[in-house]
């Protein structure tokens, strides 16, 4: 009975969260076109499949393992949560390995406008308390490799990997991360 119940309730978590997959598909049909409009390069994470995908000129060109926030379903909420966010952004600074405690870091600008923007609706419908802040400081960046998803919220490459992205990534580089890129259909099937 127990097993049962815990089963239902984690495929009703499931299904909610796919709920976000059309926003998702949006997004992701808007950055690789982007991408083949102004023959840039752009990155896709996407969260379940673990994946760092970078498109140049809308074709994929690298497909990279990433390790997420401890608490990865989800979009991020508040600072603290150690959930990855979900949406579009951009590389607004690059840290070589001098100036991060990781081995290199591209600075996403999360929290953007919409991430405001709804942070403040749930302040004000009372799903976050009062006293909640929103977070900041999610980066791409190196040390990852270790098999779990560790994070405080950011996305871990390995350092080679890492390498790699930070020499093609350039400050305005878009980073759209996404639930998943797969609907749950695809997936169970």
């Amino acid at each position: 009975m127990l097993l049962e119940s815990s089963y239902e309730i984690a495929v009703y978590n499931l299904k909610e969260y796919f709920k976000s997959f059309p926003l998702w598909e949006k997004w992701i049909d808007r950055t690789i076109r982007e991408s083949r409009q102004n023959q840039t390069y752009s990155i896709i994470i996407d969260k379940y499949s673990r994946k760092c995908l970078v498109y140049l000129a809308g074709v994929k060109k690298y497909d990279y393992h990433v390790e997420l926030g401890k608490n990865w379903v989800g979009d991020k909420r508040l600072n603290g949560d150690k959930a990855t966010p979900e949406g579009m952004y951009k590389v607004v600074r690059k840290f070589g390995s001098n100036r991060t405690k990781y081995h290199k870091a591209l600075l996403i600008d999360y929290p953007n406008q919409t991430d405001r923007e709804e942070f403040t609706r749930e302040i004000l419908m009372g799903t976050l308390p009062k006293t909640a802040s929103i977070g900041s400081l999610i980066e791409i960046h190196g040390d990852g490799g270790r098999g779990i998803d560790w994070t405080e919220g950011c996305i871990a490459l390995t350092n080679s990997e890492m390498d790699v992205v930070f020499k093609i990534a350039r400050e305005g580089t878009s980073v759209t991360i996404v639930g998943s890129m797969l609907s749950l259909d695809q997936i169970l099937n």
